[in-house]
This record gives structure tokens, C-alpha cells and sequence, in this order.
């Protein structure tokens, strides 16, 4: 079954800033949904806008342009319930301007009630010259095989790309001395190990996978390996009370999201369409 995007956009240039985004995930083999959320425009105005819109930026796609009244992330939410959606793509941008968080837009209202993962992208991020390549997944030990494998598909279904695994350490300034430790760690339980495992089960699975352990603050280091190793997309996980909700008061995802020079797409754990993914994308 091919996947379905759902790509929100209110007539702002802004907004239309996701389309290169959307069109390079969204491959040779799946469905746009284009949805213009109303705003001083008639419904016919808007399936106008949509169209002209389709015809220059997926022209060999199939999809439905959808036009919306009402709170924006309701309709979002809506829609991407009632047309069984596998990702939400849209800018951070909001109607009454982007403030200095993403606390109150449009967008944290969607990756904060949505199940499904969100890819965004700044206004001001630039535009992709290159289909994706090479993906940066910040582990941060809590993350299941399952979870990155599912993700994973659904980005690369051909398994073409590279996988980087990045968990980033804490600082440790004065380590407890050896005798101090009650059981010594046996190698396969440090981090290092359980990073190259995963590595290893998503080689078995098809993918180009390596990892990389790092060491001092997250998100700088997220950030700069990104930069670094020129990344085309930054995939996180949220982690519910310990993610999402820190989401909207500064946390890592965030902090990446207002400086990452790509994409970055959020999700929470087991959302996306277990039945649909378990045996990878299909055509």
C-alpha cells in the first residue's frame, strides 16, 4: 500500500516553504494530500490555490485537495484522521507569526496531540537540492528497535540510505573511582555496545546503518554532527511526559528544530500504522 502525506498549508508563502520536503519523501510511489486551511478565501479560491500548487509541485502524484474551515490544528488533526494518514508534513510557521518557541503555533498544537509523526521545517530553512541520503537518529537509550525500524521504513523504502545512530553521553567530571561501582559493567551493557547492536539489527534488516557516541550537551551535539556529516534529515523520538510535554518548554526537540539547517521529523512511539509498516512500504 503506498503511504499518504498530508501537507497543511493556509496561502502563506511560509507554509508553502515544506513542499521540496514533502516531494522528496514522499518518492516516486505514494499519495499527497494538499489541505488549505480557509482564511478570507472562498472554498472555491481554495481548491484554486491547491491546484495550482499540486500541478507545480507533484505533478505525477495522485492525492485530494482538501479545503478546511475552523481552528487550524483541529482541521489538521481531523483530516488526518478521517483520510488515514502516515505523516504529517508542515512548517513551523504560524498565522500570527512565529514567536520565539514553538509554545502556541499551529505546529506544537499538532506534534503534541497528533499520533502520527510530524515532519517540520523552519520558513528560513533551505530549500533541499538533493533527495535523502543520509539520516541522523539522536538515540537516546530509551528507543526500541521496533520504533526506529518502523520509522525507518517509512523514510527509506528502499534501504538505500545511510542511518547514523547519535547518542550523545552526559559529561562526566569526576567519575566514581572502579571500587566505588557496586557491579562492574560487563561490556554489552554500555552504551556504546547497545548503540552498535542496534546498528547491526537494522544492517540485518537492509539498511546502511552506523553509530556514533558523543559526548557533552545534546542538543549542540545533535546539531553539529548534523552539520558536520551533512545530514539531509534529523528523525526524534518524543517520549511522552519526558519528551512531548517538554516539546513546548524548551526541550532537546525543540532546541533542534529552531537551529537544524534540515528537516526534522517528530514522533512519538509506536504511532505509525503498525499494521502498514510491519512488513516495510509496499507499492
Amino acid at each position: 500500500m503506498a503511504r499518504t502525506i498530508l501537507v497543511p498549508l493556509d496561502g502563506s508563502a511560509a507554509s508553502e516553504r515544506i513542499l521540496p520536503e514533502a516531494s522528496r519523501i514522499l518518492g516516486t510511489n505514494g499519495r499527497v494530500h494538499l489541505l488549505h486551511l480557509l482564511s478570507g478565501k472562498s472554498a472555491r479560491e481554495g481548491k484554486g490555490y491547491l491546484e495550482r500548487l499540486r500541478r507545480s509541485a507533484f505533478p505525477r502524484s495522485e492525492g485530494l485537495n482538501l479545503v478546511r474551515t475552523g481552528k487550524a490544528a483541529d482541521g489538521i488533526l481531523r483530516a488526518a484522521l478521517e483520510k488515514n494518514i502516515d505523516l504529517i508534513a508542515m512548517t513551523t510557521h504560524a498565522r500570527d507569526g512565529v514567536g520565539r518557541h514553538l509554545l502556541g503555533s499551529v505546529a506544537a498544537e499538532v506534534v503534541r496531540a497528533s499520533q502520527l509523526p510530524v515532519l517540520l521545517s523552519r520558513p528560513d530553512t533551505p530549500a533541499p537540492r538533493n533527495p535523502i541520503r543520509r539520516i541522523l537518529v539522536p538515540i537516546d537509550g530509551n528507543q526500541s528497535p521496533s520504533d526506529l525500524l518502523q520509522t525507518l521504513r517509512f523514510l527509506c523504502p528502499d534501504a538505500q540510505q545511510e542511518v547514523i545512530l547519535l547518542r550523545v553521553l552526559p559529561a562526566v567530571h569526576d567519575p566514581a573511582p572502579q571500587w566505588a561501582v557496586k557491579a562492574p559493567l560487563s561490556p554489552g551493557t554500555s552504551p556504546e555496545s547497545r548503540l552498535q547492536d542496534l546498528a547491526d539489527g537494522l544492517e540485518e534488516e537492509g539498511f546502511i546503518a552506523w553509530p556514533i557516541t558523543s559526548v557533552g550537551n545534546v542538543e549542540e551535539e545533535i546539531l553539529a554532527h548534523g552539520r558536520k556529516l551533512e545530514v539531509d534529515l534529523i528523525a526524534m523520538s518524543t517520549h511522552g511526559r519526558g519528551g512531548l510535554e517538554r516539546l513546548l518548554e524548551g526541550s532537546v526537540s525543540e532546541q533542534v528544530l529552531r537551529r537544524s539547517p534540515v528537516a526534522v521529523l517528530l514522533q512519538k512511539p509506536l504511532v505509525i500504522h503498525t499494521s502498514r509498516m510491519a512488513g516495510g512500504v509496499h507499492a
